[in-house]
């Protein structure tokens, strides 16, 4: 339900109140507020019975010769605010809602209600940000009143409520969710029925967007099990039914929508019916507002029935009852209507209808727009979902249209709509503060990009310049490790920008107890029977967190607007500047993004450019899995199918690039390639089977280094770091063993980093001292950070991956994934000596949800990671040797490069499969660590003797030249 929905809710409940309340004696105060909420539900209902056709401008108009008659003035003044708000004349609405405020005499702050009315305001405006404010500043003075009366708790439940409302719009759909559970709370504390009714009809829409269809459909039950068979069906009551036709629509479940369609209708026009009657025509209005909706819905309904003509039809229909009734400037529901037309018409291939179907979009979300403009403005972008939603419906009619016609303007025109959908995203995104709703946003991105690509491969194979390289290499990136990107960015600005300590302790602070909250709130949630009391609780604790998180957030914003510019600049790097910064001469960046339909490659080098296109869809993955299988196992009998696998495998991803006379490959990854050690691939087909250390192995040819975008990497290289580094260089954590689990022991690893920390001095701790919290509160100290003991990527009984370290207790203790995201470090290096630490599911365009991508996104500025379980006898002298190529100087690609070599040509037969050596892979920064001079090894030795033999010299000549 709309806020303007809710804001008339409050004017009915007061004006039914009116109609009762003056024929009571004088009340208190107290009395005043209870009387006026309390039996809310009441007044309401015999005012709807009772049809009333009074309309507002009447209303005010008696009450104002009222307020002159009347010695107790409290309900006029407050019924006068509620009705000059109905029509929108704010300036008289605060005037009235103040002198109310004042007359009650109870809880309720003045704060609060100017904000309120600021934020109703704000949002019939469309500034939906500005409004959210507002409503934070109502809900945040409710927090801190020692006594709140009931009047405080509706306030403050419609603020949450709205807010909620506003989230949703902005595409921040987890804060919308928590918003609106707490106003559902605070309702059903207070027995708040019809704020219970529109949040759990609101917390439908937003659990829909979150994609959790069927508690959409349990929300919006509980909403309809509020009403009795003899309540009169209102509003909220027709939004429930909608909600739940919706969701069996996306569920594609037609038979069980249409009925529910048909009543949500039913009941609209009833109340359509009566407002007529009554000659309320601001209800009438508002009703047809809601079968607009409704009629929207059920084209969509056809529209997966593939009915295009009656989809059309009722797209039409919700146009046409659209545009007499939504009354804002910003009418981004009918906007949404002329979107979903625009995909009708692409859909029969009417381009030049479905252009214009655009157009009446923009109009919508976009008042100042020239209409003799095909495209908007950039300057005139807010965060708006349906903006994004148009330019991408009209990027896809473009290029469609330039593939049937062959023209280029049509072709430059998507390129271009494809550009400002980029702009649209990336405003959306800065509003966005949880990472599950900043990866639906990235997977809405990647599913765009791949239209803009084909666009640009198409310009860049009519012209093959350096610029359309980049242009296309831009709509790549744009769809990569935005998370990653994000987070680098938010560092970056905090130490550029100078924040307090204090700040940043406190920041540190609340970013833990809200890491605490989420995970104990899904742990409970993921419970067999969580209590109904237990889950609330957690629930309130989670919002608690979050809003001060958000609080900090904002005030930093607000405080230093440097620190927000540079933490969400979407700056790309240029050609030049990427050549210059990342790559030496016999080095190549080979990037790549993988379509449902085409695999796009980028190859870039000191002096050259590429870019290619494959076909992809479902040959390419299954091609992966199965070279995937073959090459994870240590069975003799997957030698034929990884010989016939992998060479398949590299023809399909490298055999078109250039790429013979360059040493070491950047690789950038996209999907299921992350999973791939493009170094085991073959570069030649054998024809008989040999040993696997006469496999033509790509390692044999190239050093592998990986990257999560180039974006990312570029600012790696190009930002130096403004603090200092860390101030010690090595820890090590070996718990050995693990009591209380099932997870075997691994007494090796002792021995392992307890050897590192000769060679590198440092810290190790291991047994009982490796302990989850040391890591938390220490691991930002250190240069280096090796974790050698057992991880799993993906647990099915608590829905993440972890880390086993020990507990206090002598106990096993679980790090998992988003504790480790949380941490705050200045790493060159991680090393995570155990299974599958690069392993995890993938998200489209972020990349693999591992626990290596946890410690980048905690700030190191490398990981060295497993993607599949490796046995110790190849795991140990392989991480030993190469952490002596670091201590030697090398590059860490080349360090772990030689590490694997060493493995391919031991004399131990068994290390030459893949599966032994193929599985480590390094990410990130690949440049030599500076390490202090601690562990001497053979040149160190030399410099010792050599030091000792001209100090023994000068002694001698000190004791001869004393005697003379």
């Amino acid at each position: 339900m709309n806020s303007a929905a809710g804001k008339r809710i409050i004017g009915w409940l007061a004006f039914g109140f009116f109609f009762v309340g003056f024929a009571n004696a004088q009340p208190s105060s107290q009395e005043k507020t209870e009387s006026l909420f309390v039996d809310l539900v009441d007044y309401w209902d015999q005012e709807i019975r009772e049809r009333s056709t009074t309309n507002y401008q009447q209303q005010i108009d008696s009450l104002q010769a009222t307020l002159t008659q009347k010695e107790d003035s409290f309900y006029v003044c407050y019924t006068l605010g509620r009705a000059y708000a109905a029509i929108k004349d704010y300036e008289s609405s605060l005037k009235y809602i103040l002198q109310a405020a004042k007359l009650a005499e109870d809880g309720t702050s003045e704060k609060s209600i100017i904000y309120y009315i600021k934020g109703l305001s704000a949002d019939d405006e469309g500034r939906y940000g500005t409004a959210i404010e507002y409503y934070g500043i109502c809900i945040q003075n409710y927090e801190l009143i020692p006594e709140p009366q009931i009047l405080d708790h509706v306030i403050a439940a419609y603020a949450l409520e709205f807010s909620g409302n506003n989230y949703e719009r902005l595409s921040n759909f987890q804060k919308g969710y928590l918003s609106l559970k707490r106003g559902l709370e605070i309702a059903e504390s207070y027995e708040l029925i019809d704020i219970q009714k529109s949040c759990l009809a609101d917390l439908g829409s937003v659990e829909d967007l979150l994609g959790n269809t069927d508690d959409a459909i349990f929300s919006y039950q509980k909403a309809l099990a509020l009403y009795s068979e003899d309540d009169f069906k209102d509003e909220v009551y027709a939004i429930a039914t909608l909600g739940i036709g919706s969701m069996y629509v996306e569920k594609k479940q037609a038979p069980k929508a249409e009925p529910f369609l048909k009543q949500a209708v039913a009941v609209l026009q009833e109340l359509i019916h009566y407002s007529i009657l009554d000659g309320e025509i601001p209800d009438q209005k508002r009703y047809e507002s809601y079968l607009a909706d409704a009629l929207d819905t059920y084209g969509l309904f056809y529209l997966q029935k593939n009915q295009i003509p009656d989809a059309l039809g009722a797209f039409q229909q919700a146009i046409e009852l659209g545009k007499k009734t939504y009354q804002r400037p910003f009418s981004r529901e009918l906007s949404r209507i002329f979107v979903h037309k625009a995909s009708c018409y692409f859909k029969l291939q009417q381009y030049e209808k479905a252009l214009e179907a655009c157009q009446a979009a923009y109009k919508g979300i976009l008042p100042d727009m020239n209409a003799a403009d095909t495209l908007p403005d950039a300057a005139d972008f807010y965060p708006e979902s349906v903006l994004l939603e148009a330019l991408t419906i009209q990027a896809k009619c473009y290029f469609a249209r330039y593939e049937k016609k062959s023209s280029q303007d049509d072709l430059r025109s998507a390129i271009e709509c494809n550009r400002l959908a980029n702009l649209a995203a990336s405003q959306l995104r800065r509003g966005i503060g949880h990472e599950s709703d900043k990866l639906l946003l990235t997977d809405e991105t990647h599913q765009r990009a791949e239209n803009a690509l084909a666009a640009a491969y198409a310009l860049y194979q009519l012209d093959p310049q350096e610029r359309h390289w980049q242009l296309g290499f831009e709509f790549a990136e744009r769809s990569k490790a935005n998370l990653l990107l994000e987070a680098f960015q938010d560092r970056h600005a905090r130490l550029q920008v100078g924040l307090p300590d204090s700040i940043l302790y406190q920041e540190k602070d609340l970013q833990r107890q809200l890491t605490a909250a989420e995970l104990a709130f899904r742990d409970l949630k993921l419970s067999e029977s969580p209590s109904r009391i237990a889950l609330k609780q957690a629930e309130e604790e989670l919002y608690h967190a979050r809003r001060q998180y958000d609080l900090l957030e904002a005030r930093l914003e607000k405080t230093y607007p440097t620190y927000y510019r540079l933490k969400y600049s979407s700056e790309m790097p240029t050609l030049a500047q990427m050549r210059a910064s990342l790559l030496n001469e016999g080095e190549a960046l080979v990037e790549y993004f993988m379509g449902d339909e085409f695999l796009y490659i980028f190859m870039l080098t000191k002096n050259e450019s590429h870019f290619f296109r494959q076909a992809s869809g479902k040959k390419l993955s299954d091609l992966i899995e199965s070279t995937l299988t073959s090459l994870t196992s240590f069975k003799e009998a997957e030698r034929v199918s990884y010989n016939r696998n992998a060479y398949q495998l590299y023809q399909k991803i490298l055999g078109l690039l250039p790429i013979e006379s360059y040493k070491k490959l950047i690789i950038i990854p996209d999907r299921e390639l992350a999973l791939v050690p493009f170094e085991a691939l073959l570069t030649s087909g054998l024809t008989e089977i040999v040993s696997y250390a006469d496999f033509p192995f790509l390692i044999k040819k190239h050093i592998c280094s990986y990257a999560y975008s180039g974006n990312l990497l570029f600012h790696t290289y190009t930002r130096a770091r403004l603090s200092e580094k860390a101030p010690k260089t090595f820890m090590g954590m070996a718990p050995g063993s693990f009591p209380g689990s099932n997870l075997a022991p691994l007494p090796h690893t002792i021995q392992e980093v307890e050897h590192l920390k000769k060679r590198l001095g440092g810290v190790a701790l291991t047994g009982a001292q490796a302990q989850k919290e040391a890591l938390l509160r220490s691991a930002h100290d250190f240069q280096i950070l090796h974790l050698s003991t057992h991880a799993v990527a993906w647990d099915a009984e608590s829905h993440t991956a972890w880390i086993a370290l020990a507990e206090g207790t002598a106990e096993t203790a679980k790090i998992r994934l988003d504790e480790l995201a949380s941490l705050r470090l200045q790493a060159d290096i991680t090393v995570l000596s155990a299974c599958e630490t690069g392993a995890g599911h993938i998200e489209r365009g972020e990349g693999v949800m591992s626990l290596a991508r946890a410690f980048t996104f905690a700030g190191s500025q490398a990981t060295v990671q497993s993607l599949w379980p490796v046995r110790a006898t190849a795991a140990d002298p392989l991480i030993e040797a190469f952490y002596e190529g670091l201590i030697a100087g090398k590059d860490k690609a080349t360090a772990l490069h030689e590490a694997k070599l060493a493995l391919l040509h031991s004399e131990q037969a068994a290390l030459h499969a893949p599966a032994m050596w193929a599985a480590f892979v390094a990410i990130g920064d690949m440049r030599p660590i500076s390490l202090p001079a601690y562990g001497l090894g053979w040149w160190g030795w030399i410099g010792l003797m050599s030091l000792l033999i001209v100090a023994g010299m000068g002694f001698y000549a000190y004791k001869r030249n004393a005697r003379n």
